[in-house]
């Protein structure tokens, strides 16, 4: 999550959301920074693989 206007983050804190966020390394200053962290845990995480390609590699 990146660039929120105060008020949202108000409204985030006060639902115990944005805390919860931010322990996890998930709220950023700048947009190009949390696009850079989402590569990394695809990257990660082979969120790109599927079942189907899965089956194709057997």
């Amino acid at each position: 999550m990146s660039g929120l206007p105060e008020r949202f983050v108000q409204t985030l804190r006060a639902a115990g959301r944005y805390d919860q966020l931010a322990d996890l390394h998930h709220v950023f200053g700048r947009t190009p920074d949390a696009i850079a962290h989402a590569r990394r845990n695809v990257a990660r995480d082979n969120h790109h693989v599927t079942a189907d390609s899965d089956e194709r590699q057997s």
